[in-house]
């Protein structure tokens, strides 16, 4: 069995790493993309294992995000999805994910919303919609209504380094295959 993995993305403090994988899962004979973990115990990165079935119970897609409180971002089409994939989050509470929720009409539309980055202090979210898409937290902790980036952005799976100063994405299809990336 080959085992596989895409868009991996560590935890705030390092300790573990979130991606997606279509491995099955027991006595699968199907794959189905999920979330997998894994954790880095004493210096050595553990066994991965899937996230439990609140987060891989519904269809996910591509890239998965997380904060510094360990809430997942992620793409889904899911009860509660107002099109076909929307961003959801599951908070990180007590040791395990609550039911994911929808991020809003601010963030969800009807149309095609994938591929989450959150800002590990959670203030804003970079996602794809049509290119990619803005949206940061007002005064009262709510999303506001996203902004496009731009014709230059239209690309999936951003990312920011840690250092907050570049932001890369991918461009694929129509001619294009390729990471990107700019100062932030």
């Amino acid at each position: 069995l080959t085992e596989d993995g895409d868009c991996p993305v560590l935890s705030y403090d390092g300790h573990r790493m979130y991606f997606t994988s279509n491995r099955p899962i027991g006595d699968e004979n199907f794959k189905r993309e999920r979330i997998w973990c894994v954790e880095r115990i004493q210096g050595e990165w553990a066994r991965p294992y899937p996230l439990p079935p609140v987060i891989n119970g519904s269809h996910l897609h591509w890239q998965v995000s997380v904060d510094r409180h360990g809430h997942l971002y992620f793409g889904s089409e899911r009860e509660g999805s107002k099109g076909g994939d929307d961003i959801f989050m599951a908070e990180f509470d007590r040791g395990t994910y609550n039911i994911p929720i929808s991020l809003g009409e601010n963030i969800n539309t009807t149309e095609h919303e994938s591929t989450p980055y959150v800002a590990t202090n959670g203030e804003y979210l970079i996602f794809c919609r049509n290119g990619l898409r803005i949206s940061f937290k007002d005064k009262d902790a709510q999303w506001t209504e996203s902004v496009s980036l731009g014709e230059a952005f239209d690309g999936i799976c951003p990312y920011v380094s840690p250092d907050g100063k570049y932001l890369f994405f991918l461009k694929m299809g129509m001619g294009y295959n390729d990471i990107y990336w700019c100062s932030a």
